[in-house]
């Protein structure tokens, strides 16, 4: 094989690394809660009792969705509806609302199968950016 060709072959298989290592940064883990656009988001409130933290400031809400989006959970399941709640986020799109539960070590939402809420736990602390605006 010449030179050249040796560079062509080396130089094809280097591009090809990079761009599959630049899909890899770029895609988001499996145990991702939330893959939220920070522009899409118009409002988001938390609450505890009768304490609420609004935001509806876009340099207010975009470090609030990045860290919504780095939540990573431990495990998923579906439980049965039920009442009660120590914490309280709502998120507001052009599109629609996400109302969740949480506390500081899982997410509670509404899932696709009626009368059930997807139920994710979280690593300690997880949560607990959210849970000082309204402590």
């Amino acid at each position: 094989m010449t030179e050249k060709k040796k560079t062509c072959v080396l130089t094809v298989l280097l591009l090809s690394f990079l761009l599959l290592a630049l899909a890899a940064c770029g895609s988001v883990p499996e145990n991702r809660v939330f893959q939220l656009d920070p522009d899409e988001v118009t409002s988001i409130a938390i609450q505890k009792m009768e304490t609420w933290a609004t935001f509806e400031d876009p340099k207010d809400i975009a470090p609030l969705v990045e860290e919504l989006n780095r939540v990573e959970y431990l495990s998923e399941e579906l439980i049965p509806a039920g009442a009660g709640w120590t914490y309280r986020l709502i998120l507001e799109t052009e599109e629609g609302r996400l109302d969740l539960t949480f506390g500081d070590q899982y997410i509670l939402m509404d899932s696709e199968k009626e009368d059930y809420y997807r139920y994710y736990t979280l690593p300690e602390g997880s949560m607990q950016t959210f849970i000082d605006y309204v402590e």
